[in-house]
């Protein structure tokens, strides 16, 4: 018995007369165009993300200096956490707003950004 490689093989699809055809490409301009209210959302979403990014990282890494000065008995910790929290919050959001740009400009994006690091 011999066995086919159907992997080799195009996939042929039959129209109602039983005539092959090929199936046309979607129209990729209309689904990519979004209502306004959706696109509103989409903005206002990155809005509070950015503004959020930066007061959530300043508290985070004060929180692990509070903790670091506690269990070493240090006093300046805390300070350099909330210092470094306000560092990597501001290089995120330089980061992000760069990145939705370029999507923007190249129109390859929804203008969100990208989460992944692509640099």
């Amino acid at each position: 018995m011999r066995l086919k490689n159907f992997a080799a093989s195009p996939l042929v699809v039959y129209n109602h007369q039983g005539m092959p055809f090929n199936r046309p490409l979607p129209d990729s301009g209309s689904n990519s165009k979004r209502s306004s209210g959706v696109d509103a959302i989409v903005k206002a979403e990155t809005g509070i993300q950015i503004a959020l990014i930066l007061p959530s990282s300043v508290v985070i890494c004060w929180l692990i200096g509070a903790w670091a000065d506690k269990h070493f008995h240090q006093s300046w910790i805390s300070i350099a956490g909330v210092v470094f929290g306000a560092v990597s919050g501001l290089v995120y959001i330089i980061q992000y707003v760069i990145r939705a740009d370029r999507e923007d400009r190249n129109g390859t994006g929804s203008g969100k950004g990208s989460t992944g690091s692509d640099q």
